[in-house]
C-alpha cells in the first residue's frame, strides 16, 4: 500500500512539473514579438448574449493590432433578448472598425451561424470566438503569429479561465492540462 501511494505521489509530482513547464513555455511565447500583420476575419456567432456582446465588441476594438486589418463578423442566430440591437448600438462607438452584423435567415444553430460567418469572411485568416468570451488585448496578434510561416494552414489557441480564487485557479490548471494533452 505504501509503494502504491509513493508511486501516485511521484506521478502527481511529475504531472505537476510538466504542467508548470508547459505554462511557463506559453508565457514565454506570449512575450515574443511579431511584425506579421495579415488581414484577419473574426467570426462571432451569438444567440441571446445581451449580457456579453458589448464587452466582446469592446475587447475586439481594443486589440493591439491594426484596426484596419481586422474584420469583425457578428452573426445573430435569432436572438430574442435584444443582443443584436445592443451590438448595433455599441458598434456606433467604433466607426473605423470594419463590421458586418448578419442576421440568420431561416436555419438556426451555431453550426449554421459559423458557416454563415465564415462564408462572408474577406480574409484568409479566420478567428472564431464565442460572445461570452473576452479575448485579451493581444489575442489577434498571438493568433496570427503562427501564420507567418507559409506552411501553417491551421492553428489553435488555448483558453484561460478568468478568476483569482484558489478553486478557479485549480479549474484553470485542469483545463490547461486537458488542452496540453490534446496538443500532444
Amino acid at each position: 500500500m505504501i509503494i502504491f501511494l509513493l508511486i501516485v505521489l511521484i506521478l502527481t509530482l511529475v504531472y505537476s512539473l510538466l504542467i508548470g513547464w508547459l505554462y511557463t513555455g506559453l508565457e514565454q511565447g506570449e512575450k515574443r514579438g511579431c511584425d506579421f500583420q495579415a488581414g484577419v476575419s473574426v467570426v462571432v456567432p451569438f444567440r441571446n448574449e445581451f449580457e456579453n456582446i458589448g464587452a466582446l465588441i469592446r475587447a475586439i476594438a481594443s486589440q493591439e493590432y491594426p484596426r484596419d486589418r481586422i474584420e469583425l463578423i457578428l452573426v445573430d442566430d435569432h436572438s430574442d433578448d435584444g443582443g443584436g440591437s445592443l451590438a448595433s448600438k455599441v458598434l456606433e462607438d467604433y466607426p473605423d472598425l470594419c463590421v458586418s452584423l448578419v442576421g440568420m435567415d431561416q436555419k438556426s444553430g451555431k453550426k449554421n451561424a459559423l458557416y454563415t460567418g465564415v462564408s462572408r469572411a474577406g480574409h484568409d485568416i479566420i478567428l472564431q470566438t464565442d460572445a461570452d468570451c473576452i479575448p485579451g488585448p493581444s489575442w489577434v496578434q498571438r493568433s496570427v503569429q503562427p501564420f507567418e510561416n507559409q506552411e501553417v494552414a491551421a492553428a489553435a489557441g488555448i483558453v484561460r479561465m478568468a478568476g483569482h480564487s484558489a478553486i478557479q485557479k485549480l479549474f484553470s490548471l485542469e483545463l490547461l492540462s486537458l488542452q496540453a494533452s490534446g496538443a500532444a
